[in-house]
């Protein structure tokens, strides 16, 4: 393990009532509820960060306490991950939170270790997102997968579910990206998204980092060698 750092605390918001598949948090897999195995690879960083799971739903936090593993409830209503993350991090003092989406049971500890490292290497970054080439061309038109577009400057320029590219799809392939569960916040940046208003296209998109374009905050990208699966129906 490198030296412990406490300028990065990682958050995993977990809820139930999940739309595409109710209570698969607590699914399991091995014998394992699929929150639990997330949380054991965000243990898995090698700056020791703290982890903590965030939820209101006390099935979830008492299944994590038994694991021995790190709660925060959460008491007000929340849209996403992100909105719930805001209202466990007013109880810490980190610099910077990474979030860690609960469903990303692939998550791959080097992966947040260069979440990690990006942050400590640019301190001034405001928000940055893990990308991934996508795998296939199905991809393009996946509902269930988030896809972006980024800019010269590797910041994300474009937020969607269907690709509204008219380029073939090998051309595309090239263009679009796959925007993975795991992005981190400046501590004041994380604050001040959560206290903007709900924005049309979050709403209706069903994205959380569209808020953040809507009012216009720029996203940084961090592109990662490979992909894995998250559940989500």
């Amino acid at each position: 393990m490198m030296q412990k750092i406490n300028e990065v605390t990682i958050l995993i918001p977990a809820r139930l009532n999940s739309q595409r598949l109710p209570n698969k948090l607590l699914l399991e897999i091995n014998g394992i509820p699929i929150i639990e195995h997330v949380r054991r690879r965000a243990e898995l960083n090698e700056f020791g960060a703290d982890v903590y799971v965030v939820s209101n739903d006390k099935k979830i936090l008492k299944t994590i306490s038994g694991y021995g593993g790190k709660t925060l409830q959460t008491h007000r209503k929340h849209l996403n991950g992100t909105s719930r993350c805001s209202e466990a991090a007013e109880k810490l003092k980190s610099k910077f939170y990474l979030i860690l989406q609960g469903d990303e049971i692939l998550a791959l500890p080097r992966h947040i270790n260069q979440l990690i490292t990006e942050s400590i290497n640019k301190p001034n970054s405001k928000v940055i997102n893990l990308i991934s080439k996508l795998e296939k061309e199905s991809d393009l038109e996946d509902e269930n997968i988030v896809k972006c577009l980024i800019g010269m400057n590797k910041q994300v320029i474009a937020l969607f579910r269907k690709s509204p590219l008219t380029s073939n799809n090998k051309t595309q392939m090239q263009l679009v990206y796959k925007v993975l569960g795991m992005f981190l916040f400046e501590s004041n940046t994380l604050s001040q998204i959560a206290k903007q208003p709900i924005q049309p296209l979050e709403k209706t998109e069903l994205i959380e980092q569209l808020r953040l374009q809507e009012i216009g905050t720029t996203i940084n990208s961090l592109l990662v060698d490979i992909s894995l699966e998250s559940v989500n129906i």
